[in-house]
């Protein structure tokens, strides 16, 4: 039987609808791009101390070793256009100190060296959406305090922004992408202020079993802030309870991510805002400190494990792409061939 034209052309978009879900699999079945993370692998010996950053495709295919420090790292950041990525770590004398590594010549400088005689540290660098501005955060040795600073991504200016008392601590900075907002850790609940330290905000309180609201990471749309609530211990085999939750951007509205007797911690937003990376303690205990990466949809869904190793891999953070570069069409991500070619050499 021949159909005519007319029917042909009615019945077209009602095939398409029937066979294109069983021909493709579903956008985002998987995620895309690549996570660095810090890493103790290389100083086993030595749980606290990451000497080493990973990256591996967050589909967890293709782990490589890209930069070694023996002192440590304490932080990093990629840059709003993906040509640079801040770099906390140590140096001999156990001090912090902010380094800006350009990812086209491998070349890298310490930021924060004019600072040197003020016997600060910095760590856990944030970069301003317009990619002038870092906020870390900043102490110094035998003061019993921390604050969140900002400083020109050259390291020119350096302002304290909370200026806390003493025995107070603040840190651990998220910068909203509208750049008007710094989300941060404030003894150990989540506060928001304005980018110059004016208007402070607390966005979580006491409540009953937790110890504290950490590490806040705000979504890329700027409605969100992921954390995960410090618990008490309920799980003896495991020694802690925390899990990763969000809250919409005011403090309103918390939820429950993942749901695991061991501890999940640490969230990074993927720059789509789809997936949210985290390390997570299921695979170990406290004792043996065998943390690992995971990955999961935003909505808690589709977890998906992304590291296998018996040391402690931390600090997940999404490699921002450099657009102007080439990309590989196998699977959507940077090649970074001027960063490679560099490091090469």
């Amino acid at each position: 039987m021949r159909l005519n034209f007319g029917l042909r052309v009615l019945l077209l978009p009602l095939l398409m609808c029937v066979w294109i879900p069983f021909g493709f699999p579903p956008a985002y079945a998987n995620p895309k791009g690549t996570i660095a993370f810090l890493s103790n692998r290389n100083n086993p010996d030595e749980p606290g101390l990451y000497t080493a950053i990973y990256l591996i495709n967050a589909d967890g295919t293709d782990e490589r070793l890209w930069l070694e420090n023996p002192e440590g790292f304490s932080g990093m950041a990629w840059s709003p256009d993906g040509k640079s990525v801040a770099l906390a770590q140590y140096d001999a004398n156990g001090r912090s100190h902010i380094f800006v590594k350009d990812l086209r010549t491998g070349q890298q400088k310490n930021i924060t060296a004019q600072w040197v005689a003020w016997q600060m540290n910095f760590h856990r660098p944030s970069w301003a959406p317009d990619g002038k501005w870092l906020a870390v955060s900043c102490s110094q040795p035998d003061v019993e305090r921390e604050d969140v600073c900002r400083m020109t991504a050259d390291g020119d200016q350096l302002q304290n922004l909370t200026q806390e008392a003493q025995g107070i601590f603040s840190g651990l900075p998220s910068w909203a992408p509208r750049g008007d907002k710094i989300a941060f850790e404030r003894d150990v609940e989540i506060f928001v202020m304005d980018r110059n330290g004016r208007n402070r905000v607390r966005l979580t309180g006491p409540e009953e079993g937790v110890i504290g609201d950490l590490r806040p990471a705000w979504s890329p749309d700027g409605t969100k802030i992921a954390f995960y609530p410090n618990r008490d211990a309920q799980e003896p085999r495991r020694g802690i309870e925390d899990d990763i939750y969000v809250m919409n951007a005011d403090g309103s509205n918390v939820a429950r991510l993942t749901h695991h007797l061991s501890a999940d911690r640490l969230p990074a937003w993927s720059p789509d805002g789809r997936w949210i990376a985290f390390m997570s303690l299921r695979d170990g205990t406290i004792q043996n400190s065998n943390w690992n990466i995971y990955v999961m949809e935003a909505n808690g869904e589709n977890e998906i494990r992304v590291t296998d190793h018996p040391g402690l891999d931390s600090s997940p953070t999404w490699v921002i792409p450099d657009r102007s570069l080439s990309v590989d069409t196998r699977d959507n991500r940077a090649t970074l061939w001027g960063q490679l070619k560099s490091e090469r050499q």
